[in-house]
């Protein structure tokens, strides 16, 4: 019997099973590219995202001020400055800052404003889905300012507000917009957390200047309501673009100063267009 011949078996090292250093820098550098195309792409949509979030709480604003107007025989949402002997104010008359205000976070300094009958319980038409730094005790309830020029039912000593700006007309009912159309006419925007106080946004219109900030979150764009009811997102392209948002940071900061405007500044002349008409 012939004797069975026993064989090893044969192992066969396949050259494909891994890769080459080369293959992995390949493949890594094809990941990187793929990276910086798709990052800024995912970027800008989430922007968009918060921007359409952002005009959608403009908008119920819009509304709660245009059935504010109708009830009120066409007078303007009353203004919200911070001191002084004035009632009937937009919104709380204590000021929100980065600190422990209690107007942050207590929802009862909103549902006793003026516009609480139209807004309800709807609190976060006041806030910018792009103001994410919390204030020391917590999310702040308000994002928004009211137009400075737009005084509208405000009640007190109104002296200094309407010469404020001497030459340029304040707004007090729907009527008083002529010149300046109510198209043009913006009445609520996000004010940066660098200024935010009260409900009133300082508005400087005889010499450059920003004495209270709108604000730059998603993208260097604020969102406007204007007081036809329309609402539009605006990008900044000069001054506003650089102010700075980070906790605690405020124009009375160590190391930070008001923010420099020149006359040709395009978002000063902007927001001068859309806030009154000498």
């Amino acid at each position: 019997m012939k004797e069975s011949t026993r064989r090893c078996p044969s192992y066969r090292v396949d050259r494909w099973a891994a890769f080459t250093l080369i293959e992995l820098l390949v493949v890594i550098a094809i990941i990187a590219i793929l990276a910086a195309i798709l990052l800024p792409a995912l970027a800008r949509a989430k922007n968009r995202a918060i921007i359409a979030q952002c005009l959608s709480n403009k908008r119920q604003a819009a509304i709660a001020c245009s059935m504010y107007s109708n009830e009120f025989d066409d007078w303007l949402v009353p203004n919200a400055p911070l001191g002084g002997a004035y009632v009937n104010a937009w919104c709380a008359s204590a000021g929100e800052n980065w600190t422990v205000a209690p107007a942050n976070v207590d929802p009862n300094y909103y549902l006793t404003n003026t516009l609480a009958p139209y807004v309800g319980n709807q609190l976060q038409i006041y806030k910018c889905p792009g103001d994410n730094i919390p204030s020391d005790n917590g999310d702040r309830i308000r994002s928004i300012s009211m137009d400075g020029m737009m005084l509208g039912g405000l009640s007190g000593s109104l002296t200094a507000l309407i010469n404020y700006n001497p030459g340029w007309p304040v707004f007090r009912k729907l009527n008083d917009l002529k010149a300046l159309r109510p198209s043009e006419a913006w009445v609520f925007a996000d004010e940066s957390m660098y200024t935010l106080n009260d409900g009133y946004l300082q508005i400087q219109l005889n010499t450059p200047g920003f004495p209270d900030v709108p604000a730059n979150y998603h993208g260097a764009v604020n969102c406007f309501s204007f007081a036809d009811g329309h609402v539009e997102s605006h990008k900044w392209q000069g001054a506003l673009v650089g102010v700075p948002y980070a906790k605690n940071v405020t124009w009375t900061s160590p190391g930070y100063s008001a923010v420099a405007v020149s006359a040709q500044d395009q978002d000063w002349l902007w927001l001068k267009a859309h806030s009154s008409v000498k």
